[in-house]
């Protein structure tokens, strides 16, 4: 009679177990370790267009923070990804063929005067070099006509622009997963999903 009541018991601890470790390696938990790729292959069919920009934004976060804090700021504590933003550009006559892609990313921090400062920074994936190019910053708010006098600035004003109104924005949760590696340490060692690995 104990044998019988032991086996059940043995096998619901087994089962927990397993749960358990299923849920340690959650794409929601291997997302907030900045395990993209693992979460990727984990993640549905409908969930990794937005795991593959998440990844891609937190790689150029990491460059951001470096050249944010290295050029304008002395306080790395207070560096934040407020938006981020991802699309794709397929050729028009054919959806499959991958043009290249944007990304751009809000983010603040204090100057060195303790002043709390906003700059858009600019990335574009070249599909011909196989790389990420910085396009740039734009400083101010992109509803001030004054500040983009320049032909140059206000073309790059457009791109973002259009961006935000592309539906192209990444979540809440990412952006607050992505400020959670940069605080904690671990965003150097983000490695982002190749952008030509079709979603």
């Amino acid at each position: 009679m104990k044998m019988k009541r032991i086996i059940p018991f043995i096998l619901a601890v087994v089962m927990l177990l397993g749960t358990l470790v299923s849920c340690g390696n959650s794409v929601t938990k291997l997302l907030s370790k900045g395990q993209y790729e693992k979460a990727y292959k984990k993640a549905k069919e409908s969930e990794k267009y937005d795991i593959k920009a998440e990844s891609i934004a937190a790689e150029c976060a990491k460059t951001t923070y470096n050249t944010v804090i290295n050029e304008f700021s002395s306080d790395p504590g207070s560096f934040k990804v407020l938006e981020a933003y991802y699309k794709e550009h397929y050729e028009d006559f054919d959806e499959k063929y991958l043009e290249g892609a944007s990304l751009c990313l809000l983010v603040s921090a204090k100057n060195n005067i303790g002043v709390i400062i906003k700059t858009y920074m600019r990335y574009y994936y070249d599909r011909d070099l196989g790389q990420w190019d910085f396009l740039g910053m734009i400083w101010g708010d992109l509803d001030d006509d004054e500040y983009f006098t320049e032909a140059e600035d206000n073309l790059a004003r457009f791109d973002v622009l259009t961006l935000q109104n592309s539906d192209s924005k990444l979540s809440k949760d990412s952006v607050k997963r992505i400020n959670a590696l940069i605080e904690n340490g671990k965003i150097d060692k983000v490695k982002a999903i190749d952008v030509q690995v079709k979603s």
